[in-house]
């Protein structure tokens, strides 16, 4: 794999599948490559693999087999580089203090625009 493409590979963890669906395809059309996982062993599995590619995870705040910071906490220790962005229903405040963990870049309530996932995964990246 290109460095480019690397550079723009994002992991998606969301059990809903439409919703995972949906943020596969508007990353894909904005020259993203998605990484889809609806469950926190699939999202395992895909970053011990892609660990070196991706430069972004979505993570779900409400999952049934595993919380966003447990999730996180997983990851972040295999990879210092990745950047988080938490995608929740829930307001932001009480979001973050559910998530409880130091070190997301950014924040994305659901529902959401697309061009505002679009703006806030491209400024993750830039940073």
């Amino acid at each position: 794999m290109n460095e480019t493409a690397g550079a723009r590979r994002v992991l998606v963890v969301d059990d809903e599948k439409l919703v995972r669906e949906l943020l596969c395809a508007i990353l894909e059309e904005s020259g993203f490559e998605p990484l889809a996982a609806g469950t926190g062993e699939e999202a395992r599995k895909l970053f011990a693999e892609h660990r070196k590619d991706i430069c972004v995870a979505l993570l779900d705040l409400s999952m049934p087999d595993i919380d966003a910071g447990e999730l996180y906490d997983a990851l972040s220790a295999e990879a210092s580089d990745v950047k988080y962005i938490l995608v929740s229903g829930y307001p932001e405040d009480e979001a973050r203090r559910m998530f409880s963990r130091e070190g997301l870049s950014a924040f994305l309530q659901k529902p959401f625009h697309v061009d505002a996932l679009i703006e806030l995964v491209e400024s993750v990246v830039q940073d």
